[in-house]
């Protein structure tokens, strides 16, 4: 019997499934509202709103890394890693927050968290 998918894996598909990212409902891990915001866990991305069109073109490039499983089955390559500074280099934001501690942190931290990280 093959398993349910779950809330994010299939609003990933959607996002990259979807022709025009700006017509697509938001799904749940997509926060409304009008300023940048990402959340950060086990070194990924957990939470997230880009308005950039390059931001959004990151992102859905960095669904497409993301395997069956969501966050907890990231495979943090050095790519995937570079994948997501990228993308905090793009959001428009000072701060980012980190899932485990809620401490919000600079561009520069966030960046090192994520490099650092270990599976």
């Amino acid at each position: 019997m093959k398993t349910p998918k779950s809330e994010i894996e299939i609003g990933m598909e959607e996002i990259i499934n979807e022709d025009e990212w700006d017509n697509h409902n938001l799904i749940h891990c997509e926060l409304s509202g009008k300023e940048d915001y990402l959340l950060l866990k086990w070194g990924a991305i957990k939470e997230w709103n880009l308005h950039s069109k390059k931001g959004k073109q990151l992102l859905k490039k960095y669904f497409k890394t993301l395997k069956a499983g969501g966050l907890m089955l990231y495979d943090c390559t050095p790519e995937n890693k570079k994948l997501i500074c990228e993308i905090i280099d793009e959001a428009n934001l000072d701060k980012i927050q980190l899932d485990w501690t809620g401490k919000w942190v600079s561009k520069e931290k966030a960046k090192k968290y994520v490099m650092e990280y270990k599976q």
